[in-house]
């Protein structure tokens, strides 16, 4: 068994300065999925506060936070990382909805979440 370490990355490559976006927020919630043969289990749920979309930074002070998941049985298992961005508008709400897999013989991946 071995640890798997998930680097994320939360930031904009837009530029939301304009006033049009001072009433818009977008959260994140990231799971990680545990997966052996047809089976599978939440290993964990990260919910980050929402946030003006003009206070994400860019990709290079990017929100970063590294998750570690301990005793993944490499040969038998891979991680699927499901991430939500749900941007919030006066009250209308919508979600975009990103996947990645970690599969075998992969110890680290990073993963962008791009607002």
């Amino acid at each position: 068994m071995i640890n798997k370490k998930i680097d994320l990355a939360i930031y904009t490559d837009n530029n939301y300065s304009a006033g049009a976006y001072d009433s818009s927020l977008a959260q994140v919630e990231v799971t990680v999925e545990r997966v052996i043969g047809n089976s599978s289990y939440t290993a964990i749920t990260k919910t980050y506060d929402a946030k003006q979309l003009k206070q994400y930074a860019t990709e290079k002070n990017a929100v970063a936070d590294l998750v570690n998941i301990q005793g993944v049985k490499d040969d038998k298992e891979v991680l699927i990382i499901i991430y939500n961005v749900t941007y919030n508008t006066k009250g209308s709400k919508f979600t975009i909805q990103g996947k990645e897999v970690i599969g075998r013989g992969e110890p680290q991946k990073r993963i962008n979440v791009v607002i």
